[in-house]
């Protein structure tokens, strides 16, 4: 077993997580990854290596990254996430999070569900409005991926797509 490398599951201990990986072995994915590659070396954020978290950040819990995040899973109201470079959440994104903790106002924050309590890219910080948003029981939940990203002194966040990482970058 020496020099393997397994995926953590926080939430369920002893289950691999090979099912996952192997999932991220298929061609959206693949894709994915490599466009996320790309952007990352972009960011800057290639000096350390990326890293992955599989499980559920809770409130009072830091996790904290030398390079750029994937976190399967939430980080809950309370909880924060901090890194050097990007930060991807497969999952809802609640708590606070850091991207570019050392200044870089180039990285992102990309998430399935964005709705932080509060996002700080580089030395930009933005907070979530005190009010929650109201829910209709008519409206359908918006199911696109976000992006929170720098654009001049400001902190937007849109709809993710390829071209917008494209505009960050230019």
């Amino acid at each position: 077993m020496s020099g393997e490398v397994k995926a953590v599951n926080e939430d369920r201990p002893g289950v691999s997580c090979d099912a996952v990986i192997n999932a991220l072995d298929d061609e959206p994915y693949r894709l994915a990854n490599e466009q996320l590659a790309v952007v990352t070396k972009g960011a800057g954020a290639d000096k350390e290596p990326a890293e992955m978290y599989v499980g559920n950040i809770r409130s009072g819990q830091t996790l904290k990254f030398k390079g750029s995040a994937t976190i399967i899973g939430n980080v809950n109201p309370g909880g924060e996430v901090i890194a050097v470079g990007n930060v991807v959440v497969l999952g809802s994104l609640k708590g606070m999070v850091t991207a570019g903790a050392m200044g870089n106002t180039k990285c992102f924050v990309v998430s399935t569900n964005l709705d932080p309590m509060q996002v700080r890219i580089g030395n930009v910080i933005a907070r979530s409005p005190d009010q929650p948003k109201k829910k209709s029981r008519f409206k359908k939940e918006d199911k696109e991926m976000k992006i929170a990203y720098v654009l001049n002194t400001n902190i937007c966040i849109d709809t993710y797509s390829a071209d917008l990482i494209s505009e960050i970058y230019s």
